[in-house]
């Protein structure tokens, strides 16, 4: 037992002495670019900025930061409020239980469309596609989907009820010919490694 205790407190003191110093690199490369003169509200603004652009060894961590994601198998950031399928596109999502309620919002269109009737400015909604592509976007197993294009077709079905002229730019999507992978652009963010 007592030598699982010394296990233990040597891991601990070892980790303990790579905070250290790496606190001591970062002291020594951000004190170089801090005007110590300046007032306390710009030294903190320096101090922060330094830490988030100078910090030493920073493209090392946001590596290890990445492969330990990758390693783990996440596909979430920011508490699901990203998730990646598994075609590598990123998306904007919350878990949802159907589609979202849009008569609100049509009835807003509408009346800004009555607003601007008077002006002889035609007026016509283009909807834009999702990256979730029924048929061809799959995500993990748990990952939440938030209806987007249940809730566009609902959309679109109360515009024409109030008469408002649309676009959907899904329906060209699989006659475009261009490839499914090459459709939307694979966003990234700073600290992957992707």
């Amino acid at each position: 037992m007592n030598r699982y205790f010394i296990k233990k407190a040597i891991g601990a003191a070892c980790f303990i002495v790579m905070i250290l110093s790496g606190f001591m690199m970062n002291v020594k490369q951000l004190s170089l670019k801090i005007d110590w003169g300046a007032g306390p509200e710009q030294i903190v603004s320096e101090i922060e900025s330094g830490v988030n652009e100078q910090f030493y060894g920073r493209h090392g961590f946001i590596d290890l930061f990445g492969a330990l994601q990758r390693v783990m198998g996440k596909r979430e950031m920011n508490d699901f409020e990203v998730v990646q399928d598994e075609q590598g596109f990123l998306h904007y999502t919350y878990f949802g239980e159907g589609a979202s309620e849009t008569t609100e919002l049509v009835e807003a269109l509408d009346d800004y469309r009555n607003g601007i009737e008077d002006k002889n400015v035609k007026f016509m909604y283009a909807m834009t596609p999702d990256k979730f592509i029924p048929g061809y976007t799959t995500f993990s197993k748990g990952m939440p989907y938030n209806y987007a294009n249940e809730t566009a077709d609902q959309f679109l079905e109360n515009l024409e009820k109030y008469k408002i002229d649309s676009l959907d730019f899904r329906d060209g999507l699989e006659e475009s010919g261009i490839a499914k992978e090459n459709l939307f652009y694979k966003t990234d963010h700073h600290w992957k490694v992707e």
